[in-house]
């Protein structure tokens, strides 16, 4: 990863020495690119695998994972020359996104069990608070 930077600071500041004083920027190895890009891919795949990701969101689960990912596509786009160029960093994540973690902004009930307890207080307290009412506006009136 420092091999470019130094490369780009010696092509830079020749050109302060030189005559010419044009930056040189080396091309993206696309083909270099891509092809680490699926490196980083299935090992991210094989996280996601064990996570069971097919079962709902596993966002909160491969966080770390995501963020592995995230630094190798960045490590391989800067070592290739590749970043920001033609967005292809973007379109491989949203591909990411919309394989993995399509689930994630959808909104699902709770299970039943969770329902009937949050539910259940409620109904419950109903009747016995009229009952209580009933019960102290007739001790009163005697």
């Amino acid at each position: 990863m420092t091999f470019p930077l130094v490369l780009l600071l010696c092509i830079c500041s020749a050109g302060a020495w030189g005559s010419s004083s044009r930056l040189v920027v080396l091309p993206c190895d696309r083909s270099l690119f891509e092809s680490k890009l699926e490196l980083c891919l299935s090992e991210f795949n094989r996280s996601l695998e064990r996570a069971q990701y097919r079962r709902g969101c596993v966002w909160p689960v491969v966080k770390g994972h995501y963020n592995h990912l995230k630094h190798c596509v960045d490590r391989w786009a800067e070592a290739s020359w590749c970043r920001r160029v033609g967005a292809l960093e973007n379109h491989f994540f949203m591909d990411v996104h919309l394989t993995y973690f399509s689930e994630c902004g959808r909104i699902q009930d709770p299970p039943m069990t969770t329902l009937v307890l949050m539910v259940a207080p409620l109904v419950m307290s109903t009747p016995l608070l009229a009952m209580l009412c009933v019960h102290l506006a007739t001790q009163i009136q005697t």
